[in-house]
């Protein structure tokens, strides 16, 4: 959408281009060096600092998962305070969230590259293909079950 409205500013004036954003609701036109993914916060719907870098942790090490353990040390609280976090402002657990972070990261591989299977897995921190099929296959289920309006 930023590229539509960078085309339009340059070929019709960013007055046009701030009109057309107004129109399909964007929020300003944002120049090529400004953030375009929302901050991770806004992402989780919470400003608890120690939920958010439990979260990017994750995030940061999909290849080489971390320990739950190693999570919430890192974060500053202890693993079961890790747990109540993740019940409280994401109604999972945090083991259920970096599974699904995993697999959603492996189903983008699928789709977007030209990998094997097993090389998606093991870059998603499955150990085995076997291992990884299983909890793909299961996650595959869920979101479609998800999908039909569970």
């Amino acid at each position: 959408m930023d590229m539509v409205l960078e085309v339009i500013a340059r070929r019709h004036g960013s007055r046009l281009a701030i009109d057309v954003s107004e129109q399909l609701i964007h929020e300003r036109l944002r120049s090529r060096n400004d953030q375009q993914r929302m901050t991770l916060a806004r992402r989780l719907g919470t400003h608890n600092r120690r939920l958010v870098e439990a979260v990017a942790l994750m995030e940061r090490h999909l290849e080489t998962p971390l320990g739950l353990s190693d999570i919430a040390r890192r974060s500053g609280v202890s693993q079961r305070q890790l747990q109540r976090l993740f019940e409280q402002h994401l109604a999972t657990s945090p083991r259920r969230w970096y599974l699904a972070l995993r697999l959603g990261r492996a189903q983008h591989l699928l789709t977007e590259t030209d990998m094997d299977v097993l090389s998606i897995g093991l870059a998603c921190g499955f150990t085995s293909g076997p291992s990884f099929s299983r909890a793909f296959q299961h996650y595959g289920t869920r979101e479609a079950r998800r999908g039909a309006g569970e």
